[in-house]
């Protein structure tokens, strides 16, 4: 747990104010996010909305519900029809490398959709952007960046093994294609997060307890050569418009 002291001046007086920070708080008995029935293994969950506030769940069977953070309240619940939740990929949906609000894609039961949710309605809709037969792959980690989500490992449900396969989806072109690499070993259920500057992935974990598991792939070879020169060209656009803007705001 860490501590963090903030102090500021009221009047002639010194204030002081702690917060911590990675400290657990247990919440209220009345506070359940699940109805006993409910089935939350394998889950996936994500921060939403325009202020950050409603927390989204997708749990087997095929259910979808939607969390006030500040009351602890189920506002939404929705049965996908003809879906099967099992330790997939749910991750936000990206334009250009910013969150879209309140889209989400969700790799599940060969499919990849596309949902969105409206805050004032509460109502969701689905798209199918991808049918991807030959891919029934759970259990896998996943990170998303410049629009690109890629997928590490897994259970291919197919021959019900594992894998050490690295997959990627393009939110642009809407295709999915295997990387070049693959990882050092077969497994699943691991957990990917990037670095702080968006240069690695960190693959953690893994099913095999017997085994630490820590890979560290570069970024840069998780894409084609085309890809980079297109993110090359990005970035540099993204740099000169925000210098641009600078030299703006400076003559103002």
């Amino acid at each position: 747990m860490v501590k963090c002291i903030y102090c500021h001046l009221r009047g002639n007086v010194l204030m002081q104010r702690s917060i911590y920070f990675n400290n657990w708080i247990r919440l209220y008995e009345n506070h359940v996010i699940r109805k006993e029935e409910e089935n939350l293994i394998g889950a996936r969950l994500l921060l939403g909305a325009i202020n950050n506030d409603l927390l989204f769940i997708v749990h087997p069977l095929c259910i979808i519900k939607v969390i006030d953070l500040n009351t602890m309240d189920c506002i939404s619940i929705n049965i996908m029809d003809n879906n099967v939740i099992n330790y997939d990929c749910f991750i936000h949906l990206t334009d250009n490398n910013e969150k879209v609000e309140n889209n989400f894609i969700l790799f599940c039961d060969y499919k990849v959709l596309l949902i969105k949710y409206d805050e004032k309605s509460r109502h969701f809709d689905y798209e199918q952007l991808l049918d991807y037969v030959k891919f029934d792959i759970t259990f896998n980690s996943f990170v998303s960046i410049h629009d690109f989500i890629f997928l590490f490992g897994g259970i291919d449900n197919t021959k019900i093994e594992y894998i050490d396969s690295v997959y990627k989806y393009s939110m642009k072109s809407r295709t999915l294609d295997k990387c070049n690499i693959k990882l050092p070993i077969k497994s699943s259920s691991y957990f990917a997060i990037l670095n702080n500057d968006y240069s690695c992935v960190h693959v953690i974990g893994g099913s095999d307890c017997n085994t630490k598991v820590h890979f560290i792939i570069n970024l840069e070879k998780l894409f084609e050569i085309s890809e980079l020169i297109n993110l090359e060209n990005f970035n540099t656009l993204n740099y000169k418009l925000k210098m641009l803007l600078e030299e703006n705001d400076n003559l103002i």
